[in-house]
């Protein structure tokens, strides 16, 4: 699957499933699991779609370069 990116580049996916993605917020260990991924091997980067965290009812802040991942039931986790 060709995807396009920022100044219009294109790239091709690799692969697409569900990945597992652990984060430790103030010293408690979270699972996320993010589904229909897109797995592209030449990016260096990893990207999450807010828009898709919020659509599942999950918040977000951002402050001083840093992002806050909050879940429905109002846990932070990242």
């Amino acid at each position: 699957m060709l995807v396009g990116g920022v100044g219009g580049i294109q790239t091709c996916t690799e692969g697409r499933g569900t990945i597992q993605l652990e984060s430790v917020y103030k010293g408690c260990k979270y699972t996320l699991t993010l589904k229909d991924i897109l797995y592209i091997l030449r990016n260096k980067n990893n990207l999450i779609s807010l828009g898709c965290w919020e659509a599942a009812g999950g918040k977000y802040t951002g402050h001083n370069g840093k992002l806050t991942l909050t879940t429905k039931s109002g846990s932070h986790i990242v």
